[in-house]
């Protein structure tokens, strides 16, 4: 098994947010690279659904692509600071 954490949050999970600070906030990954996304989906999540075109065009339009994360895929971990 293999795991993966995300760098960035859209914020979504926070509650209903308008699909512009879902834009903003998914635009703040702090230049890293990778980025892997934190959005959810499922009932309520309709502004995430309306952002999801906008998130995507702002990283396209930065020179990021999509794919599908795998096992030789780099991931993201959260650091434990205890």
């Amino acid at each position: 098994y293999i795991y993966v954490d995300w760098n960035c949050s859209s914020g979504d999970g926070e509650g209903s947010l308008p699909p512009e600070e879902l834009l903003e906030n998914s635009g703040q990954n702090g230049g890293e690279n990778p980025v892997i996304l934190l959005c959810h989906d499922g009932g309520g999540k309709e502004t995430t659904v309306q952002a999801l075109p906008s998130i995507i065009e702002h990283y396209m339009s930065a020179g990021y692509r999509f794919q599908t994360v795998d096992e030789v895929s780099e991931t993201a971990h959260h650091r434990v600071v205890n």
